[in-house]
């Protein structure tokens, strides 16, 4: 599993954004949990085929008439699948036969905007970075062709970015259908994510 302490450290820096949108406007932080499905695509979809399966939280703020700061944080497996992979990971030859899983660990800020905010249901838009991190495990022949091996990669911290939309249709259930993206230096990892978000009642913890 990812190491975390890099990016709890960049979830403080984020979350910081929604108390101050909070007191701006005097409005309550909104607590809530979320399971995803995750589609990869582009580098990704070639390493796994797999869709990912994944679970989170968010606090978000009203900022304003239709308007939603969300910080979120979130972890999607990949889990292990036979693929013929490129060159993608260091100290891997050109293709080979492969079990490769992934997991995505990421922190981000979404801004969200409701297409009718006077109603509680209805669409939304939303947009949103992340900071992210990868881990690859690898089990396969090794290059020498002698025997199985196992390897394990981890990236840095990365800079990401979503987009995709929404509809809320109750104060407590949405499902959003997002797009990301993380660079990770000549590896793209991006997938189409399908979310099913439940969100407590205002004013819960008091």
């Amino acid at each position: 599993m990812p190491s975390l302490s890099p990016l709890l450290l960049a979830a403080s820096a984020l979350a910081a954004l929604s108390p101050l949108g909070a007191a701006d406007l005097d409005a309550p932080m909104r607590f809530g949990l979320q399971a995803t499905a995750a589609r990869p695509l582009q580098d990704l979809g070639t390493i796994t085929r797999r869709t990912g399966m994944g679970a989170g939280a968010f606090a978000e703020v009203d900022q304003g008439p239709g308007w939603t700061l969300r910080t979120r944080i979130d972890f999607l497996a990949f889990k292990e699948d036979a693929a013929r992979t490129r060159t993608l990971l260091d100290g891997l030859m050109p293709p080979r036969a492969l079990k490769v899983s992934a997991n995505q660990f990421s922190v981000g800020v979404d801004l969200r905007k409701t297409l009718f905010p006077l109603r509680v249901r209805g669409p939304f838009l939303l947009a949103g970075v992340s900071l992210s991190r990868v881990e690859f495990e690898t089990v396969g022949p090794v290059p020498s062709g002698a025997g199985i091996g196992w390897s394990k990669e981890k990236s840095s911290v990365k800079f990401g970015l979503a987009a995709g939309a929404g509809y809320r249709f109750t104060d407590a259930l949405a499902f959003t259908v997002r797009y990301a993206s993380t660079n990770l230096g000549g590896l793209t990892m991006a997938s189409v994510e399908g979310g099913l978000e439940f969100r407590f009642p205002a004013g819960w913890t008091e």
